[in-house]
Formats: structure tokens, C-alpha cells, sequence
């Protein structure tokens, strides 16, 4: 490019300067979605809850074809198995910013999730624990688990063992 005047021919050039890459959205609203009684439950993304329901139905039993059955005429009492699927659902805020939320998350969250060792059903009220992303059940747990969840609780622990080996 040519100078257009003197002045022009003395500026510095500048770089040009990239836009910073766009920030991604969070995951959305979150739902813990299963059947009522069992161990079934999955995190699922929906504006709400009727949503969420319809979207976990739909991933288990197959999409819900009840409207054009009904529009058609041919059985206006048929329900698919989405539609007479048992489902519940819970709203989780913890997991809206979360992608992918860890068995860890789950205990967090105050939810059971299976022991990430053993795969026994596990939860805070039976003593399961969070362990960095793990969910570890009562009868998993280390004291090097412990050295994180509770290092005070190990150090007694710890003292316990001496106790009970000089004995």
C-alpha cells in the first residue's frame, strides 16, 4: 500500500488483532430423568420439564408417534410405550454449567449414582462419598480416599491402626 501523505509514510503499522474465539454456552437446564423406584436416571437437557420427560421417553422407548396415529383416525384410544412410559424428573441446577457430570458431581449434587469401583447403587445417606470425580460406596473407601474427603478423619484413623498394631 502506498503512503498518501508524509504523515501517512511515519505511522506505525499495527497488527491486525484476531477476535477472541466465541465463549461457549453452557450446557442448558439440566434434569436428572428416570422411572420412579429404579436405578434408571439420566441427565437430560430441556427448556423444562415436560420437555425433559418427553426427550428421556423418546430415548428409551423410541420416538412418541401418538399424534399422527390419533390424526390418522385408525386408534384414537393408542398410546406408544414413550407415552405410557412411567417417568419422573428432578431439576439439577449443579449440572447446568457441567457437560458431562462425573459420578462425583451426582454425590455432590446430593443424588446416587453406582460406585465407580464395584458398581454397587450408592449415595450420601448410605455413606457413599465424592472422590475427585468417583463416587465411592462406604465399603470402597481407602484411607488414601480419606486423605481427601477428610484428612482429619484419616489422621484419626490413622492413629486408630497404630493403636490397634502395638496392641
Amino acid at each position: 500500500m502506498t503512503p498518501r501523505s508524509p504523515a501517512d509514510a511515519l505511522a506505525p503499522t499495527i497488527p491486525a488483532i484476531a477476535a477472541p474465539p466465541p465463549i461457549a454456552a453452557p450446557p442448558g437446564r439440566a434434569w436428572l430423568v428416570g422411572t420412579p423406584g429404579e436405578f434408571d436416571w439420566q441427565v437430560t437437557r430441556a427448556p423444562d420439564v415436560t420437555t425433559a420427560m418427553r426427550f428421556w421417553a423418546e430415548e428409551q422407548y423410541g420416538e412418541c408417534d401418538c399424534a399422527a396415529v390419533r390424526a390418522s383416525g385408525d386408534d384414537p384410544g393408542y398410546l406408544c410405550d414413550a407415552c405410557r412410559a412411567e417417568v419422573a424428573a428432578v431439576r439439577v441446577e449443579a449440572f447446568d454449567a457441567i457437560a458431562d457430570p462425573s459420578p462425583g458431581d451426582w454425590l455432590r449434587a446430593g443424588h446416587g449414582h453406582v460406585c465407580t469401583r464395584c458398581f454397587t447403587e450408592t449415595h450420601n445417606e448410605s455413606d457413599g462419598r465424592a472422590v475427585g470425580s468417583e463416587a465411592v460406596c462406604e465399603e470402597c473407601l481407602t484411607l488414601a480416599d480419606w486423605d481427601i474427603i477428610d484428612p482429619e478423619r484419616a489422621a484419626e484413623m490413622r492413629a486408630y491402626l497404630a493403636e490397634d498394631d502395638e496392641s
